[in-house]
This record gives structure tokens, C-alpha cells and sequence, in this order.
């Protein structure tokens, strides 16, 4: 995947693909939150782990990432 490679600009579309395809698919949310994070986008991170937490709220990694996301700021 583009983000693996480092290649984040080409990351991005690939997540919308790939959320188009499987929106409920909470690793793709958690790994587009990273990406965000990666680029210094703090609010998009932010809005993807939430995204994720939504989806699986008893998640203690993604709530763990999202709040160490929240505490760098």
C-alpha cells in the first residue's frame, strides 16, 4: 500500500477507495487516521479514529491512539 511505502500522497485516494468499498471496515479507518497523523493533519486523524471508534467502541487500541493523538496537540 502507498502509506507502507511512504508514499502518503497516494495513500489518500486509496483509502477513499477503499472506504467506498467496505465503510465499515475499522482497519482501513484506523490506518487512514495514522496517515492523517503522519502528515500532521490532527483534525482528519482525530475524525478517522472517532470513525472507527464508532464502529467498534470497545476498542482500547483505537481509543488509546485517539487520546494520545489528542494529548500531543
Amino acid at each position: 500500500m502507498a502509506a507502507e511505502a511512504g508514499q502518503f500522497w497516494l495513500a489518500g485516494d486509496a483509502f477513499d477507495r477503499a472506504i467506498a468499498a467496505n465503510p465499515t471496515a475499522i482497519v482501513i479507518w484506523v490506518d487512514k487516521a495514522r496517515v492523517h497523523r503522519s502528515r500532521g493533519q490532527i483534525e482528519f486523524a482525530r475524525q478517522s479514529y472517532e470513525r472507527a471508534l464508532d464502529l467498534d467502541p470497545t476498542s482500547i487500541a483505537i481509543r488509546q491512539e485517539l487520546n494520545e493523538l489528542v494529548e500531543s496537540r
